[in-house]
Formats: structure tokens, sequence, C-alpha cells
């Protein structure tokens, strides 16, 4: 378990990586991108989520997500310049069905808003 000194040096270096830019997807939790890192990181995100203190929380509606059925969305995150340094983040299955994409996306830029601050997302074609 991370202690919360251990989680702001963890936000610190990721953010002193970041630069100006990240490579994000959304994507449902069940989804294999192809990306070692970031699928590593979405599969260590799901399998501990029973097990972490604080409870991970929806960034659309902070709802506590105890387990793999309540995440309905991942938020993955990867600085542009180097790829050995991943960020997982999730929207709860309520959300993920029923909020507007533009509401998941502003909740998207508040989340990714402490790494980047007045960050924008920039919509990219398809890999």
């Amino acid at each position: 378990m991370s202690n919360r000194h251990q989680r702001r040096a963890s936000l610190a270096a990721y953010r002193q990586s970041v630069g100006q830019s990240l490579l994000t997807w959304l994507l449902p939790p069940d989804t294999m991108i192809g990306v070692p890192v970031l699928d590593d990181a979405a599969h260590a995100w799901l399998h501990y989520l029973p097990t972490v203190a604080p409870s991970r929380t929806c960034i659309c509606c902070r709802t506590l997500m105890h387990h793999r059925q309540a995440v309905g969305g991942l938020l993955l995150s990867v600085p542009a310049l180097t790829s050995h340094l991943a960020s997982v983040s999730a929207v709860c299955t309520k959300r993920w069905t029923e909020a507007s994409i533009e509401e998941i996306e502003a909740a998207t830029e508040r989340t990714l808003s402490v790494v980047i601050p007045h960050g924008r997302l920039e919509r990219r074609k398809a890999w």
C-alpha cells in the first residue's frame, strides 16, 4: 500500500516526465490495446482494485469502486516523450453508460489537469 507521501512523490515523478503532452485512451476495461506499459498498468489497476485503500473513485461522480464490475471505462495515459510510465483512472459503470461523451471528456480534462494544468484534449485518429 502507498501512503500519501509515496502518492505525491509518484505524481511528481509522472508530472516531471510528462513535459507538456500526454497520449490518452478512454476504453472499456477488458480492452487490450497492444501497448505493454498500458496493458500492464490497466491489468494491475483492475487486479488490485478490491485491496486498494483508500478506494478508487470515478473521475465523473466520485462513486467508490471496490470491484471490477463497478468499472465501466478506463482512462489510460502515458507521456508523449517516454513510454515506461503510465497512469490509470476510471469511470464507473453508471456514468460510462449514461453520461454524454462531453461529460466524460470534461472529467478527463479535470483529472489530467493535475498533471498538465489547463490542458485540453485533442482528437486524434484511432490507431
